[in-house]
């Protein structure tokens, strides 16, 4: 979610005091939009995240992971 968080700021305060940014792997948009083939989600799908990353993150991070959770 780095990647995002970076992107947001971006968006929103510019470039004006960067350096330099590398972004791996994830593209500026999760969202699956008509003319954009690198969307992951449709709206329903993100919604969804961005209100589990609000309210039960640690459920959103383990729905992430491709492991069991911790005992």
């Amino acid at each position: 979610m780095g990647s995002l968080v970076a992107w947001e700021y971006v968006r929103q305060f510019g470039t004006d005091r960067f350096q330099g940014f590398v972004s791996v792997e994830q593209q500026p948009l999760d969202l699956e939009q008509e003319g954009y083939d690198h969307g992951v989600f449709d709206f329903d799908e993100l919604r969804g995240l961005m209100e589990l990353a609000q309210t039960k993150p640690h459920e959103l991070a383990w729905s992430l992971i491709d492991s069991e959770k911790p005992k």
